[in-house]
């Protein structure tokens, strides 16, 4: 995946979509990632570790999503677009203490 963002055309944004967990874990990876012209979207399913769990199932994966929300927004990626995707009517966003610079997407259940 990496070899092919530091491919794309430089007038156009790629967009990867993930809820996080990985890079939560592994935030080096944000290293890896081409200077421009990347949006990562973060989905999160709850404001807090007990929501998050009864909606996905996964123990454990709120607090990585946060750590990679962190590490995205921080000055160190400041070239990255952040945004962190809701569920609308589920979660609740003055819960979640996230920073200044990110953009923020509500998310609907069909």
């Amino acid at each position: 995946m990496l070899d092919l963002l530091r491919a794309w055309s430089p007038r156009s944004y790629v967009v990867i979509e993930t809820n996080g967990v990985y890079i939560g874990a592994h935030q080096e990876i944000l290293d890896r990632f081409p200077m421009n012209h990347i949006k990562l979207r973060i989905s999160l399913k709850g404001h807090d570790e007990a929501l998050s769990q009864k909606v996905t199932g996964a123990k454990g994966s709120h607090q990585l999503q946060l750590a990679a929300i962190r590490a995205a927004s921080s000055k160190t990626y400041r070239h990255l677009h952040t945004n962190v995707a809701i569920m609308d009517g589920i979660v609740d966003i003055k819960r979640l203490s996230l920073l200044i610079n990110i953009g923020i997407e509500r998310e609907r259940l069909m």
